[in-house]
């Protein structure tokens, strides 16, 4: 998961840092939809893992085994 980071020379004109700036924002952008599809997937995988629990507890008392 580790990204390796290339840092650029400083922006020296308005439009280097507007440019910078934007880029900024982007990766911003992108990492706020990352986080918001990987929130999705764990509220999926934990309903899957109630779902889980609850079959396997009924499983087992179905065999007499308490919990």
């Amino acid at each position: 998961m580790e990204e390796s980071v290339v840092i650029p020379s400083p922006p020296m004109t308005d439009s280097e840092y507007e440019k910078a700036v934007d880029e900024v924002l982007a990766e911003i952008r992108r990492l706020n939809d990352q986080m918001a599809s990987d929130r999705l997937d764990i509220e999926r995988l934990k309903g899957e893992t109630r779902q889980l629990k609850s079959e396997t507890r009924s499983i087992l008392a179905s065999m007499g085994v308490s919990l």
